[in-house]
């Protein structure tokens, strides 16, 4: 007769489940940022007036932006590719540090 790990040590099974949950709030919140990150970014290289528009009427942190504001268009689209250049260099770095 054979036993399992698990019925020789009945708290190896919580001590388990307790990592695994501890696990998923550690990486949780480095997904999320991910995915915050890289969806503004995207959304600010592909649709950069339409960005600033929204943020223009929800924050009033940037002036409106016009059809003919080329300028405006391409310092979005400036941001939204160093935003997903960040994600991807967060991305790699914590790929080396699990040596993926």
């Amino acid at each position: 007769m054979t036993l399992s790990r698990d019925s020789l040590y009945p708290q190896s099974r919580a001590w388990k489940r307790r990592h695994d949950e501890s696990l998923i709030a550690i990486v949780f919140p480095y997904a999320a940022m991910m995915l915050a990150w890289s969806g503004d970014g995207l959304f600010m290289l592909i649709a950069p007036a339409r960005f600033g528009s929204l943020v223009h009427d929800n924050l009033y942190l940037f002036p409106e932006v016009s059809p003919g504001d080329w300028g405006k268009k391409l310092g979005l689209r400036l941001i939204g590719i160093g935003l997903l250049a960040f994600d991807i260099r967060m991305i790699v770095r914590i790929a080396q540090r699990a040596k993926i």
